[in-house]
């Protein structure tokens, strides 16, 4: 609930992402999804490379790939928030990083939230050319 009012640490998910969006013409930045990462980690880095104008031998790739993979950053402390104190991320009522498949959130949510999730999300998002694959 607090999530779908923007009542969360750091703010509005939906504004955070629509205000970005709005500046995309101003500034060059480079804009992926989880979704894209997890479809292809290796066709993304290689797509990050294009955009910043800077190639990279194969070996570096794969191991940015490695670095990247979602099993690797589950277990860093430094990526996986469990050095976020409690206040802000209570890990005793779940980790930050659970299974890392898409629309896993799904699974945690009753067909009425599910529903009312997406048409919340229609509705924030309808301005917007974000398309999300979960």
């Amino acid at each position: 609930e607090k999530f779908l009012l923007g009542e969360v640490h750091f703010g509005s998910w939906f504004e955070h992402i629509k205000g970005w969006l709005s500046h995309r013409e101003k500034f060059n930045f480079f804009f992926i999804t989880y979704e894209e990462l997890k479809k292809d980690l290796r066709h993304s880095v290689e797509n990050l490379c294009n955009f910043l104008e800077h190639s990279l031998l194969p070996e570096t790739i794969d191991t940015i790939v490695r670095h990247c993979s979602f099993t690797n950053m589950k277990d860093n402390q430094m990526i996986n928030y469990t050095l976020v104190p409690k206040e802000i991320i209570d890990h005793d009522r779940g980790k930050f990083m659970r299974k890392g498949a898409v629309g896993d959130w799904k699974e945690h949510f009753t067909e009425e939230q599910k529903e009312r999730f997406e048409k919340i999300f229609q509705d924030k998002m309808r301005d917007s050319n974000i398309r999300l694959s979960w």
